[in-house]
């Protein structure tokens, strides 16, 4: 039962990590639509919904001790390695984004599209703030 789930968790993962790299790639939003970051952020919430799913049944008695130790630590693990490659990509797109921005003159962008990059950036300069 456990070599099951750790090859369907490591099916999952392959296919996330396919579909991130040739998934569309979104231009603006840091964490809507279907592009990379979203992908991501997906996969990081799917492994943490997965570790309460674990604990529940580890307190329901489906799951021994030792296969819940070691599933959880394993989705402990593939949690941490997703969030910090949510957070590397969200930076290089802060960069990116950073980098058009001192390019770009007025007119290649609306105001409209200028202030929602600005709101974005101020948002995840917010986010980090509060971590820190």
């Amino acid at each position: 039962m456990l070599w099951t789930l750790t090859i369907l968790v490591g099916v999952a993962s392959c296919s996330v990590l396919g579909l991130s790299l040739f998934g569309e790639r979104e231009i603006w939003d840091l964490d809507d639509g279907d592009g990379v970051l979203a992908t991501l952020k997906k996969r990081r919430e799917r492994l943490l919904r997965s570790i309460k799913d674990l604990e529940t049944e580890f307190e329901s008695g489906a799951l021994s001790r030792e296969e819940f130790n070691t599933l959880r630590q394993e989705y402990k693990r593939r949690a941490i390695l997703a969030s910090k490659e949510l957070d590397a990509a969200r930076r290089m797109r802060l960069r990116k984004i950073n980098k058009v921005g001192r390019r770009a003159q007025a007119s290649e962008l609306s105001e409209a599209e200028r202030s929602r990059i600005e709101g974005l950036v101020q948002s995840r300069k917010q986010e980090l703030k509060e971590k820190s």
